[in-house]
C-alpha cells in the first residue's frame, strides 16, 4: 500500500523543497613513476559550499580540505600487485581518515588470488543532521578466481562492519504517510556473504550462472535487509555469418525472503520497511535476441514471459510482461 509508506497524496511535500546550493572547489593531481616497479599518485582538493536551509535539510557553510596518497607496486612478470592508499578529510572541525590496501598474487595463468582491506568513514549529510557522528566502514573481501579454457569460475568472501552508523526512521502524519525521516548515529552494523559466478563456453552456446548469499545485523539483532540467498542462470546462442551475428538467450533468477528498506526521497535516506518480509520468487523468466546487419543493431527483449510478481525492493514490484524493443543505427561509419 503506497499511501501508507509514503506521502504520495494531492498536498505531497516533495513537491515544497526549495533551496539553493553553491559550490566551489580546486582539485589537484599528480602521478610518478619512481621506478619499474613502482608508481605513486597523491593530491588534494578544497571545497567551499553553502546550502540554504529548507525542509529536509540544514544550512550549510564550509571549507572541506582532503589530502590523499596512492602506492602501487607492481613488478614486470605481474606476479603480484600491492596497493595501498590513505585520505585524510578536514570538515566541521573534524579529521576523518580513510586507509586501504589490496593484493593480488597470481599463481599461474589460470588461478589468482586478491585480498582487500579499507577503513572509511561517512560524514552525515545535510538532510540526516550535520550534527550527529561519521559512521565508521571496516570491510574487507576475497576472491579467488579461476580460469581455463572455456571455463572461468570466481568465489569473493566479504564482511563489512560499521560502527556508529546513520539509521533513519520515519516520521508520520495521523493518517500514518510518512512526512519525513529522523536520522540518528546506532551501535553497529553487519553484513556478510559469499558470492560466486561461473562462465562455460562451448562453440555456439554459452552459458553463464551466479549466487550471492548474505546475512545482515543491525544493533545486533538480524534484519534481513538483504536477501539470504539470490541466483540466477542464463544460456545463449551465438550465429554469425561474416560482419553480421545473431544472438538469443533466456535469463532465470532467484530471489530469497527478505525485508529490506524502504527509499524515502525527501531526505534522501532509507527507513526500515513496514510492509513485512517478502517471499521467495522469481523473475518469471526473461527472454531476448539481439541482431547485427553491418553498423545497425536490433535488439528484443521480453521481460517476465509468465507474468510474475516479484521485488528486488519492497513495495515496488517489477513490471508483468513486458516487451522492449531498441534499435540503433549509425548513418556516418
Amino acid at each position: 500500500n503506497h499511501s501508507k509508506e509514503l506521502a504520495i497524496i494531492p498536498d505531497d511535500t516533495i513537491r515544497l523543497a526549495r533551496f539553493t546550493e553553491r559550490i566551489v572547489g580546486v582539485t589537484t593531481r599528480l602521478e610518478q613513476r619512481i621506478n619499474s616497479l613502482t608508481t605513486l599518485r597523491y593530491g588534494g582538493e578544497a571545497e567551499y559550499s553553502t546550502s540554504e536551509q529548507s525542509q529536509y535539510t540544514e544550512e550549510i557553510k564550509g571549507l572541506k580540505l582532503a589530502g590523499y596518497g596512492h602506492l602501487v607496486l607492481q613488478p614486470e612478470s605481474k606476479s603480484f600487485t600491492l596497493r595501498t592508499g590513505a585520505r585524510v578529510l578536514y570538515a566541521d572541525a573534524k579529521l576523518i581518515p580513510t586507509l586501504g590496501a589490496a593484493g593480488e598474487l597470481r599463481f599461474s595463468d589460470n588461478l589468482s588470488l586478491s585480498l582487500d582491506v579499507s577503513q572509511s568513514s561517512r560524514t552525515p549529510s545535510a538532510a540526516e543532521g550535520l550534527a550527529l557522528d561519521a559512521e565508521k566502514t571496516l570491510l574487507g573481501f576475497s576472491t579467488l578466481k579461476y580460469k581455463y579454457d572455456s571455463l572461468g569460475l570466481s568465489f569473493t568472501a566479504f564482511s563489512r562492519l560499521t560502527t556508529d552508523p546513520i539509521l533513519s526512521e520515519g516520521i508520520r502524519r495521523v493518517t500514518d504517510t510518512v512526512l519525513t525521516s529522523h536520522s540518528f548515529n546506532g551501535d553497529s552494523r553487519r553484513t556478510i556473504g559469499l558470492t560466486g559466478q561461473a562462465q562455460l563456453k562451448l562453440g555456439t552456446l554459452s552459458g553463464s550462472g551466479f549466487f550471492q548469499l548474505y546475512q545482515t545485523a543491525t544493533n545486533g539483532t538480524t534484519d534481513n535487509r538483504f536477501p539470504l540467498f539470490y541466483a540466477g542462470i542464463s544460456a545463449q546462442y551465438e550465429y554469425q555469418i561474416g560482419q553480421s551475428l545473431l544472438q538469443a538467450g533466456l535469463s532465470v533468477k532467484f530471489l530469497g525472503v527478505f525485508t529490506g528498506e524502504t527509499f524515502l526521497p525527501q531526505t534522501w535516506t532509507s527507513i526500515p520497511s513496514r510492509s513485512g518480509e517478502s517471499n521467495a520468487t522469481f523473475n518469471g523468466i526473461d527472454a531476448f535476441l539481439m541482431l547485427r546487419l553491418g553498423n545497425a543493431f536490433v535488439r528484443a527483449t521480453f521481460y517476465n514471459i509468465i507474468s510474475q510478481t516479484y521485488y528486488y525492493v519492497p513495495m515496488y514490484p517489477q513490471l508483468d510482461r513486458n516487451l522492449r524493443l531498441s534499435v540503433t543505427w549509425s548513418f556516418l561509419d
